[in-house]
């Protein structure tokens, strides 16, 4: 699929994105659990959710950890992002650029470093991954903490508390 066409799926998709994660009531605070433990995310650090989508994991993060900072939710699609709300909730600052405009400086964040960033199933749209990451890892303040995240091979009794 083309970048254009992956574009267009997910401008069209957007006002029901959310509804399509039927992994479970407990799927999004459990993997968002995941992420900040693997992350090792603490208040003050300064975070990314690159490939963001409607910012479903990034909310989630959000009211687990607190960040004194807000977190930015990147995603090409801004259809997606405004998912977020008008205006976005307090701790999530939404960012029209794709996951190639961030690892090469296209566009400007509002940290000049950011401490940890995580791309949850987005890797796969990014046409040349091993530069990108290289590019997101530059971004990074020192020991600053990079997550790719794919789908878990857990089974949903799993996800339960």
């Amino acid at each position: 699929m083309e970048r254009r066409d992956v574009r267009g799926h997910y401008e069209e998709l957007a006002a029901e994105y959310d509804e399509h994660w039927v992994y479970g009531p407990h799927y999004i605070p459990w993997m968002s659990g995941q992420i900040t433990k693997a992350l090792r995310l603490a208040p003050t650090d300064r975070i990314a959710d690159v490939g963001s989508g409607t910012g479903l994991f990034a909310r989630e993060v959000a009211n687990q950890v607190q960040p004194h900072h807000s977190i930015l939710c990147v995603d090409p699609s801004a259809a997606m992002l405004s998912q977020l709300g008008t205006p976005p909730p307090t701790g999530l600052t939404p960012i029209v650029a794709s996951a190639e405009d961030i690892a090469e400086r296209r566009t400007r964040l509002p940290y000049d470093q950011l401490d940890a960033m995580w791309l949850k199933e987005s890797v796969h749209h990014v046409a040349d991954p091993e530069h990108t990451l290289r590019g997101l890892a530059d971004r990074l303040a020192p020991g600053g903490r990079l997550l790719v995240v794919m789908l878990p091979e857990l089974t949903p009794d799993s996800w339960s508390p």
